[in-house]
């Protein structure tokens, strides 16, 4: 895993070797190699020996990292998508007593003060959706950016910033004590009470497994196989959700088009927005 030990991620991966030991007859080791945000990991399994013994549990980053950063490999290319174990909402939050409940009323809010509305983000997707907020406004924001979600949120609630872009799973508890108000969601696929979608707005994060590339087919359809399993058991789908990631599972090749989409379309954003690898 291309992150350090702790975290929704290394749970869920490590929820996973201890099913795929047993299952398969055999350990399944975990290996952390975190550094450049994903990058020293991802480099690590695309240069592995194709064998079938080293595989990838990463995020979104995947499909990011081209466009933000020095990247020494191509993950479309350099690696072999097996399947993606779930995928996270990312929010738009706003102060309490923000003027807007949706992302429609947002935007004119925002058009109101041009380069005076102050947004938290975490980098990787949470920094492409203030962007794609910004260029959707199509006027200046300030965009402040946080190590983590949980600071930015805890900014937002004591009045320090208007707007925070996170994930669902940092939010809950400000949330209920309605310290902060959830504004919209960036799914393609599902929204949450009191969070509305907008057209364009199409940003969700994801967990994916993949291996190096040149790995036999039948071995990659054997782990989906068995991962696909596992993903579907009660006691894992219950994790999954514990951790605000509602699970995916299906066969390598979507995957495959989901790390070439989103490639695409982080790529349209940074573009847009002027960001280049650093």
């Amino acid at each position: 895993m291309p992150f350090p030990p702790g975290g929704g991620i290394n749970a869920i991966g490590r929820a996973f070797a201890q099913r795929l030991a047993e299952r398969l007859g055999q350990p399944v080791v975990v290996d952390n190699r975190p550094g450049a945000v994903g990058n020293i990991g991802m480099d690590a399994v695309a240069r592995a020996a194709p064998d079938g013994h080293t595989w990838l549990l990463t995020s979104t980053v995947a499909a990011i990292n081209p466009s933000l950063t020095r990247i020494g490999i191509d993950p479309r290319r350099d690696l072999v998508a097996v399947m993606q174990v779930g995928r996270m909402q990312v929010f738009v939050f706003g102060r309490a007593d923000l003027p807007a409940a949706s992302l429609d009323e947002l935007l004119p809010w925002i058009r109101s003060r041009p380069g005076q509305a102050r947004c938290g983000s975490a980098g990787g997707i949470t920094r492409l959706a203030a962007e794609q907020l910004q260029l959707r406004a199509g006027v200046p924001i300030i965009i402040a950016e946080y190590k983590g979600t949980p600071p930015a949120l805890a900014d937002l609630a004591a009045g320090h910033l208007d707007l925070a872009i996170g994930l669902a799973g940092s939010s809950a508890a400000l949330l209920s004590a309605g310290r902060i108000k959830a504004i919209g969601s960036g799914s393609r696929r599902e929204s949450s009470p009191g969070a509305t979608t907008l057209a364009d707005f199409d940003l969700e994060g994801w967990y994916g497994v993949f291996g190096p590339a040149g790995v036999q087919a039948d071995v990659v359809a054997r782990l989906n196989r068995e991962l696909n399993a596992v993903l579907l058991e009660p006691e894992m789908q219950q994790r999954l959700r514990e951790l605000e990631v509602q699970p995916a599972g299906g066969p390598p090749s979507q995957m495959a088009a989901l790390l070439r989409e989103d490639t695409e379309r982080f790529r349209r954003i940074a573009a847009a927005a002027g960001l280049k690898p650093e």
